[in-house]
């Protein structure tokens, strides 16, 4: 779903794979943050950005998220690869939000 959305809003192919690759890492380990298992994620494609939005979580789940992603053999995050990530407590839980941008990461390598 990640890679339909990202081709929707005219990510380029490096963004696209960024996206791909961030959604796998997080799916992979985002089961252990509900109470039954079962991922729920909302996603949204809106204003040349492709959005994630997980939970709600069990408390602490979102952080506990975040820090899965770093990669400490290469002293860096998969978190490298968004544009804007965010841990955010909601009444009802924990959140992980994620946001891609058409053409952001790019135009800030030029």
């Amino acid at each position: 779903m990640i890679g339909a959305l990202a081709a929707r809003q005219d990510l380029t192919i490096d963004r696209l794979s960024d996206a791909v690759l961030l959604g796998e890492a997080i799916a992979a380990d985002a089961p252990a943050g509900f109470a039954d298992r079962e991922i729920r994620v909302a996603l949204a494609d809106a204003d040349g950005a492709v959005e994630l939005h997980l939970g709600p979580m069990e408390p602490g789940s979102a952080q506990r998220l975040r820090e899965r992603l770093e990669l400490p053999e290469v002293g860096r995050t998969l978190e490298a690869l968004t544009d804007e990530i965010a841990t955010v407590e909601e009444g009802d839980g924990d959140f992980l939000k994620v946001r891609f941008v058409a053409g952001h990461r790019d135009e800030a390598e030029s």
